[in-house]
């Protein structure tokens, strides 16, 4: 039996989309230059032209059409980036999530500052941080450096209480 290696069978087909509808819909600026790529492809124009009409590389245009004949249209997607490895280990993130939480928690007044976390991790776990990596760390915990104004301890609930009704009379 002889087998041709050039056959291929793709399941996705230029002329089933509306490449100019989708693109207007998109909201993610890359995507939208592919779905207007394959707009172009789809007129008959070639990987040249498109490139040139764009204002892109032809082997962005190519490797545009390669990604859309193997998966479609979730195919023009961003692939995930890699980045480097946070130094804290990844089975150790979830306690120290909860050790920053609940360490804000008991503090009084105020919130934690980078400098602050940064000298957590390094007295806890013995993984030295910039700052921008505890930054990132938290954004990636899902941790935000933004809170909400910090009370006073001392502060006296039923004395800004009278004020305010004072104020409103």
């Amino acid at each position: 039996m002889y087998y041709t290696s050039l056959m291929t069978i793709t399941k996705y087909n230029l002329q089933d989309y509306d490449f100019v509808g989708l693109s207007h819909r998109e909201t993610k600026p890359r995507t939208r230059i592919r779905l207007l790529i394959l707009a172009h492809l789809k007129d008959g124009k070639t990987q040249e032209q498109t490139a040139n009409s764009l204002k892109t590389s032809p082997s962005t245009v190519k490797l545009t059409y390669k990604r859309f004949k193997k998966n479609g249209i979730s195919g023009l997607d961003d692939l995930p980036k890699k980045g480097a490895n946070f130094k804290l280990p990844k089975d150790q993130h979830e306690k120290f999530k909860k050790y920053i939480l609940e360490r804000q928690k008991k503090r009084e007044g105020g919130r934690l500052t980078g400098y602050e976390i940064r000298d957590i991790i390094k007295d806890n776990w013995n993984v030295t941080y910039s700052l921008a990596g505890v930054y990132r760390l938290l954004h990636y915990l899902g941790l935000s450096c933004i809170s909400s104004r910090s009370k006073h301890p001392k502060q006296d609930e039923e004395a800004q209480e009278n004020f305010k009704k004072k104020l409103l009379s």
